[in-house]
Parts: C-alpha cells; structure tokens; sequence
C-alpha cells in the first residue's frame, strides 16, 4: 500500500530522470497528467488523469487493507 503512494508521489524522481522515459516506459500517471496540463496544454485532461485515477487508488487501498487485517484475525 505504501508503494503505491510512493510511487504516486515520485514524480519529481521521474521527471528529472527520465521526463516519461524513451516510448513513455516510465511514464506514471502524476507525470502523464503534467503532460496533459502543463506541456500540451490540456488541462482538462490533465485533471482527468488524475480524477479518474483517484476512485481505483482508493479502491486498491480498501482492498489492500481488509485483507491486511484479515490476515491479523481482526474483522
């Protein structure tokens, strides 16, 4: 759970690194949404990325932790 948002959160890592990398291989959504926004100029699709992505993160977190705590014996 705490990779993930880690890994959401290393977009400078990856943008000074690699900006996207060659043919987007390490393109992570905080970085295709400034693509989006900031570099084409689309704004509303930036914010869509992220938008979109939000209800899936939040979905994998609650999945992640039922199971972590079923695991402990705690329901």
């Amino acid at each position: 759970m705490l990779s993930s948002i880690w890994t959401f959160n290393s977009f400078q890592m990856v943008y000074v690194l690699t900006g996207g990398g060659p043919a987007d291989r390490t393109q992570i959504l905080p970085t295709l949404a400034y693509e989006f926004g900031m570099r084409r100029n689309l704004l509303g699709e930036g914010a869509a990325v992220i938008t979109s992505f939000t209800p899936l993160f939040l979905g994998v977190i609650f999945l992640l932790t039922r199971r972590m705590l079923r695991e402990k014996g705690v329901r």
